[in-house]
């Protein structure tokens, strides 16, 4: 969760310096993006991991299915936007955040808000426990990122 109020935040500050279209906050633009970048990259390989780890231990999961699929789509439109920072070519950059940025800013806005969710069903069904919550390990436990499985 901390990891997507940060990406959260990160987004709304994306979003409103591109919304101020000068060139202080076009430097500002791409060193979020390169930050959030770093940050979605990281948080990717996470949860792959960890829909990995959930198909073996409980078959798949319909919600499961859909957020690899998100991401796929997610990963696709990142991938323009990534080369365009490489590049450091500010009309590229300029272009790929006019034609996409907003659409992908919403749609990663949604995307967390899906895995929240399917996160929240999760800890209901007692499938996973907040790695926060004080557990005595044994072993019939599993750990994984910030969940405990039982």
């Amino acid at each position: 969760k901390e990891e997507h109020r940060l990406m959260l935040r990160l987004l709304n500050k994306i979003e409103q310096e591109v919304t101020r279209r000068n060139k202080k906050s076009f430097s500002t633009v791409v060193r979020l993006l390169e930050e959030f970048c770093e940050l979605w990259n990281s948080h990717e390989l996470k949860e792959d991991n960890f829909f990995k780890f959930l198909k073996k231990r409980f078959s798949s999961l319909p919600v499961e299915i859909m957020i690899i699929r998100q991401h796929r789509e997610l990963r696709s439109h990142w991938e323009a936007l990534e080369q365009a920072i490489r590049s450091q070519d500010a009309q590229q950059i300029q272009g790929v955040l006019d034609n996409d940025g907003r659409l992908l800013i919403e749609k990663f806005r949604e995307h967390i808000k899906t895995e929240e969710r399917f996160l929240e069903i999760l800890i209901l069904q007692g499938l996973i426990v907040p790695k926060t919550i004080s557990l005595s390990a044994s072993n019939s436990e599993e750990r994984l990122g910030h969940f405990l499985f039982a």
